[in-house]
């Protein structure tokens, strides 16, 4: 009887005690990884600007399809919590409602949290 107890503990303690599969281990350290170099290249003031294609357009946000994939663009947010009558920046959000889904642009964005949108134009003949 204490063998077979024996046998139980081990063949239940064993999988905890082997190291993950390689692919897990991968997967999951890169997945932190990369979240941490996503972190680190996007700190706070970081800013550029892509090209691309609009794939979808909501009220103050657009998601661009550019060489590098699908990326999110929102407008800024302006004056603090909404019950305080904060909200996305009114202007932006009406200037970006002037593209329809299809339009080729270009937008310089800044960081804060996500890429803002600073400016919007579009691309034409490309």
């Amino acid at each position: 009887m204490r063998f077979v107890h024996l046998c139980c503990v081990l063949a239940l303690s064993l999988p905890l005690a082997l190291p993950l599969s390689l692919t897990a281990a991968e997967g999951e350290g890169k997945g932190h990884e990369a979240k941490k170099e996503a972190h680190d290249a996007m700190t706070t003031g970081t800013q550029g600007s892509s090209e691309g294609t609009i794939a979808s357009l909501e009220k103050g946000k657009l998601v661009l399809t550019t060489k590098e994939g699908n990326l999110l663009f929102m407008a800024h947010w302006r004056g603090g919590m909404p019950k305080d009558g904060g909200g996305l920046d009114k202007e932006m959000v009406e200037r970006l409602g002037a593209f329809k889904v299809g339009d080729h642009v270009k937008i310089a964005w800044v960081w804060e949290e996500r890429r803002r949108v600073e400016k919007i134009e579009a691309l034409i003949g490309k």
